[in-house]
């Protein structure tokens, strides 16, 4: 009988061991941005599937959506649109400014984007600056993120609302060789049909990357960006705020 018992504490204990593992793993995976990473290679030992990745599997959509909800901010000059990328900085304060609302969700997709754009209409904002399609490009064909992205610029339109395209970042490490060759397919999508809508588009990647790759000392893990590459990005939207007289 006795026996009996520690061989339960035992397994018990084996299989709290295996869970605080996982979580640790999970946690380094999304601290060193290395998510991206960690699912390509999953889909090819078979552990995941290639089906597209979806902002109603993510965590971290309807926790960002909550704290919008209840959100004091009534009217926002601009608000910036994007991922974690978008939501990893301070923008009010890298512009010296107090209209600004971020918008930016960790893991976000273009998908999302749409899904969300109530979020960006009741704040009455004179111009939505548009970032994301990182998290697609693995998951998502260019022409669907592309058709993701003229909803998005077509439902801001119709409220009034100043649609800014802005490039999808370049990305740098090992594995970001294909990953590039589609955002840049994507970039020309967007720029052709920015031209024939008669909406801006910004292409960050001309002063954050090089040679169709994100410039070192801008990113921390090939993904997301430093310091300064936050000051050169911030120096992009400051021209586009003056072109736009937002002030």
């Amino acid at each position: 009988m006795k026996t009996a018992v520690k061989d339960k504490i035992l397994v018990l204990s084996l299989l709290l061991n295996a869970l605080c593992a996982l979580l640790i793993l999970n946690n380094l995976v999304l601290h060193f941005g290395i998510r991206t990473h960690a699912e390509n290679i999953l889909k090819k030992l078979g552990v995941v599937s290639e089906t597209k990745r979806s902002y109603k599997t993510n965590p971290e959509y309807y926790a960002a959506r909550s704290l919008h909800e209840v959100y004091s901010t009534k009217n926002a000059g601009i608000v910036m649109l994007g991922d974690s990328i978008t939501e990893g900085v301070n923008w009010n304060e890298l512009l010296d400014r107090t209209d600004i609302a971020n918008r930016g969700i960790d893991g976000d997709v273009t998908e999302g984007f749409l899904n969300r754009l109530d979020h960006v209409y009741r704040l009455h904002p004179k111009a939505c600056f548009i970032m994301g399609g990182v998290n697609d490009i693995s998951w998502v064909s260019t022409t669907d993120i592309f058709k993701n992205y003229q909803m998005v610029v077509q439902q801001l339109k119709a409220h009034d609302i100043v649609p800014i395209i802005q490039s999808t970042l370049y990305t740098a490490g090992p594995d970001s060789a294909q990953r590039n060759r589609n955002i840049a397919e994507l970039n020309r999508l967007l720029k052709k049909f920015a031209q024939e809508a008669s909406v801006e588009y910004v292409d960050i990647n001309r002063v954050l990357s090089k040679d169709g790759r994100l410039i070192d000392e801008y990113t921390s893990d090939g993904i997301h960006l430093t310091a300064k590459g936050y000051r050169v990005w911030a120096q992009e939207v400051s021209a586009i705020i003056q072109k736009y007289d937002l002030s």
